[in-house]
């Protein structure tokens, strides 16, 4: 079982104007009420893409649970570069 999970934030992004990806712990117990929910980055990425074109959003967010987020270009990346393949 993954200990973390993914969630795409599915409302309309304006006036932020991004598509939010959190990763957070799998054993987190908050409300998940507007998101979908996934088990790997991959496939988080591919909702928050469709979204990102549905909403004409400017931008992919993703936020880790150490408070660090990173804007999304090509691919999942992290602070120390992308993640592998094995991680997604």
């Amino acid at each position: 079982m993954n200990d973390q999970v993914w969630l795409v934030g599915e409302s309309n992004p304006k006036p932020d104007n991004y598509i939010a990806i959190f990763c957070i712990a799998a054993k987190n117990n908050k409300s998940r009420l507007g998101f979908s929910e996934y088990s790997t980055a991959r496939e988080a990425l591919a909702r928050a893409k469709y979204l990102q074109v549905r909403y004409e959003a400017k931008q992919i967010r993703l936020f880790y649970p150490n408070s660090v987020s990173i804007i999304i270009k090509n691919g999942i990346q992290t602070h120390n570069g992308n993640i592998s393949n094995s991680n997604i």
